[in-house]
């Protein structure tokens, strides 16, 4: 039998057949790569394209409120086109993405940063995890960005189905990052990520990250943004010592900066300078809701999940997993405040986020999950650990580890019927969503 982790590693150069045949009450199986199913990323070229930095979206006009105060208004639609994604020669990729449909002076630019690409139909109904072997950003394999030897301001966001980054500046010699904000807002106060952290930032899925990059010192030349997470599901830890790197010659490479010879001086305010508004404290919780990750497990295939699933504890003790379609469980009143624990009983990190608020990180606690009877929450090991420093602020994303309990606290302002779920693509897809209710029901909203 092989693992789900194999089957990514056998699939990764190509097509993967998948044969079974049941034997009783048995199933045998054979897997093998079939070449040429997918393109090679070492024949794609890198760096020759300049990174597209997206304009912002442009008004289709303004709206005069009473009073004499104006709003801007928007008209925006989605399409699908062509785009280069794939350098030249390779041809055009057909994608969708987002543009205005009217345009106020501007030019009317549609481009798939985050692009949705149509699946065959003869693929797998479901493949727990997605990762592809190139990466993309801002609409374009390996791009490069030009800049000058001063300090940048940049806003990361992992747009990937499955894989968890790991930004690595290692290979920008003499380069200083510094983290002044995440999803929610600034940080309490800027981090030093070269100082604190090795020059490295772990991102997950739908993770926000307001970065002031320092080129002052670093020397003229081509110097690569690489990633060291692992091409394969997260589950903590660090590269090498609990798992590979991304594959260098593909997925370990995220960008170039062109670093050229600037003289003179940078007069924007040095990071360690700078004097964040602080995001003000949530009230006390008023509830503190018990709720669990899980997966579904095959009967057929060991570590195949065939389902992603969210549930809580019920009142005697039971876990309780619940479909999409299930009533809603978590019901906040209006202006309250909650803690949502958030216990992860599978074996792989989730990036969980609550829609239409954001949170404060609490802590962190240890599940042992070994001992933990069938069907009951696990006990709690250890004493919890504050958050990390970059997670401090507000939030609306969060990295729920394995075999722990993760802890945000939310106040919940605004009535109306919304989700929750992991930021997994394949994962929410496949019953890792949950609806929630602020308030009472609404008209036409389901129960």
């Amino acid at each position: 039998m092989f693992t789900r982790r194999q089957f990514f590693k056998i699939g990764a150069g190509g097509t993967t057949l998948l044969l079974l045949d049941r034997v009783g009450g048995s199933v045998r199986t054979a897997c093998a790569a079939i070449p040429g199913g997918t393109l090679d990323p070492l024949v794609v070229d890198k760096y020759v394209t300049p990174m597209l930095v997206p304009p912002a979206m442009p008004r289709a006009g303004k709206i005069t409120l009473h009073g004499g105060r104006f709003i801007d208004y928007y008209e925006i639609a989605v399409r699908q086109f062509s785009q280069q994604i794939l350098p030249p020669p390779h041809p055009a990729t057909t994608v969708w993405g987002y543009g205005p449909k009217v345009a106020q002076g501007e030019p009317r630019i549609f481009n798939a940063p985050s692009l949705t690409i149509e699946a065959d139909h003869e693929r797998p109904i479901w493949n727990p995890e997605f990762f592809g072997n190139m990466i993309m950003v801002n609409g374009n394999t390996w791009p490069f960005l030009a800049v000058k030897q001063r300090r940048y301001r940049f806003r990361f966001l992992n747009g990937c189905q499955s894989r968890f980054l790991i930004l690595d500046f290692n290979r920008i010699r003499g380069v200083e990052v510094w983290m002044i904000g995440n999803e929610g807002g600034f940080l309490d106060s800027p981090v030093n990520l070269t100082a604190t952290n090795g020059n490295r930032l772990l991102m997950a899925p739908a993770e926000r990250a307001d970065l002031i990059v320092d080129f002052g010192r670093v020397p003229k030349g081509r110097h690569i943004l690489a990633n060291v997470g692992p091409d394969e599901p997260f589950g903590g830890g660090a590269p090498v010592v609990d798992f590979a790197p991304a594959d260098w010659a593909s997925t370990g490479q995220i960008m170039a900066f062109d670093v050229m010879h600037t003289p003179g001086c940078d007069h924007s305010t040095p990071p360690r300078c700078l004097l964040l508004p602080p995001a003000p404290p949530l009230p006390p919780e008023d509830v503190t809701r018990s709720l669990v990750l899980s997966e579904v497990m095959s009967e057929d295939f060991p570590d195949a999940p065939v389902a992603a699933m969210l549930g809580r504890r019920k009142e005697d003790g039971e876990v309780e997993l619940l479909p999409w379609e299930a009533d809603v469980t978590e019901n906040p009143r209006v202006d309250d405040t909650e803690v949502w624990e958030l216990h992860n009983l599978t074996a792989d990190a989730h990036p969980i986020h609550i829609h239409e608020t954001v949170f404060e990180v609490v802590n962190r606690q240890a599940l042992d999950i070994d001992a933990s009877p069938e069907g009951k929450l696990p006990q709690l090991v250890g004493a919890p650990r504050p958050p990390e420093p970059w997670e401090t602020g507000y939030k609306d994303t969060v990295i729920a580890y394995p075999g722990e309990v993760t802890r945000i606290r939310a106040q919940f302002a605004t009535a109306g019927q919304y989700v929750w779920h992991c930021h997994i693509l394949e994962h929410e897809d496949n019953e890792m969503m949950r609806p929630y209710r602020i308030g009472r029901v609404q008209r036409g909203q389901p129960t």
